[in-house]
């Protein structure tokens, strides 16, 4: 549920923060995660990890924090931050038609998606008296579906990935292959699903390959 004002909850946090007990402060949260607005708590918690200065956990708790609905400019501004001191903004630079269509199609809601389908099928129904080739108007109906079906897919198969620490990217899912790139702590990527503790890493682009799945968490 969310905090009002005089929540007791929420003025010992704020005690905890204001005296910089970032440690007791992060596990206060953790032990009233049900009193906090989910969004808020991830935030929170992202905070408290930026001020003890482990960033990764930070940037995830921020991307959490996004992903639970929460727009704000500090959380723009402190996202960005973080990913500057990491040294990841340049890194994830999509370089490739792929890595915007794995950006869109994953952060995306798949209520999106729906609703771009349902658009095209509206638009198609009122098209289909001028449509006298009924292949064509096949073709029509299943290209309405293709961005909902894109995406279900793409969240099927695919997860986003944030590196907690550096990780080897290999050409192939084994130690005994040889080295191809670095994924430096606190990089957001895009990979396949666990394949016996290995996962292929689709983009950015420049680096492809596989890595272990450890020292990771799944946004």
């Amino acid at each position: 549920m969310s905090l009002d004002a005089k929540s007791p909850v929420e003025t010992k946090y704020k005690e905890l923060f204001k005296n910089q007990k970032h440690e007791l402060a992060i596990q206060y949260l953790r032990d009233n995660k049900d009193e906090f607005d989910p969004a808020l708590y991830h935030y929170n918690l992202a905070v408290n990890y930026a001020k003890m200065d482990q960033l990764p956990l930070a940037r995830f708790h921020f991307e959490k924090a996004k992903d639970s609905g929460f727009y704000s400019l500090e959380l723009s501004k402190n996202l960005e931050q973080v990913k500057e001191l990491m040294g990841v903004s340049r890194v994830e630079e999509k370089t490739s038609f792929t890595d915007y269509v794995f950006e869109t199609g994953l952060s995306l809601s798949t209520y999106t998606g729906a609703n771009v389908s349902l658009i095209l099928f509206i638009v198609f129904l009122f098209q289909m008296k001028k449509i006298s080739r009924w292949w064509l108007k096949v073709l029509i109906a299943a290209l309405t579906l293709a961005p909902l079906t894109g995406q279900l897919y793409l969240k099927e198969n695919y997860d986003q990935m944030l590196a907690m620490d550096k990780k080897q990217v290999l050409r192939g899912p084994s130690a005994i292959f040889e080295k191809n790139q670095e994924v430096p702590a606190g990089m957001k990527y895009v990979a396949s699903k666990n394949y016996s503790g290995w996962r292929y890493i689709v983009s950015p682009s420049s680096h492809k390959g596989w890595t272990r799945n450890e020292r990771a968490k799944e946004l």
